[in-house]
């Protein structure tokens, strides 16, 4: 089973604004879970609000979602 985590900012356009501040940009993972010819995608956005970055998320990744892969 192989994971692939390719990182990505999409551009927001309008601004998303709330409560607590705006942007222009999300960062977000691409997931794609592989084994052998069957796939799947995900994603995993970064939340600024919970000091969630995409550098934080790819080294947990995996082991957040080998339980899933398994059936579990």
């Amino acid at each position: 089973m192989q994971f692939l985590l390719p990182p990505i900012t999409l551009r927001l356009r309008p601004t998303f604004r709330i409560a607590h501040g705006a942007r222009d940009e999300q960062h977000s993972l691409l997931v794609e879970l592989k084994d052998g010819p069957d796939s799947g995608w995900g994603e995993a956005v970064a939340s600024p609000y919970y000091q969630l970055s995409v550098a934080r998320c790819i080294p947990r990744a995996p082991s957040a979602l080998m339980p899933i892969a398994d059936g579990r």
